[in-house]
């Protein structure tokens, strides 16, 4: 989050693929594929990468609790 506020990481392209949602009562499972392209540091990169994001319904909101994620080859 530091690095896109302070404008050291500009995505210029995000493609979603694989997208997959599994809700188990107040907490959500999101995975799927990413293919990025965009700047760091001025530098260009682009490559894709699996995630993983956990959320949890708090106040009949869901929040952000945990992610993981790897460079795909």
């Amino acid at each position: 989050m530091r690095d896109i506020s302070s404008r050291s990481l500009s995505l210029t392209s995000v493609r979603y693929d694989s997208l997959a949602v599994r809700i188990y009562a107040s907490v959500a499972v999101l995975q799927g594929i990413a293919d990025n392209v965009g700047t760091f540091h001025g530098m260009p990169f682009s490559g894709k990468i699996r995630y993983t994001r956990i959320f949890l319904r708090r106040d009949g909101r869901w929040q952000s609790v945990a992610t993981q994620q790897m460079t795909m080859q």
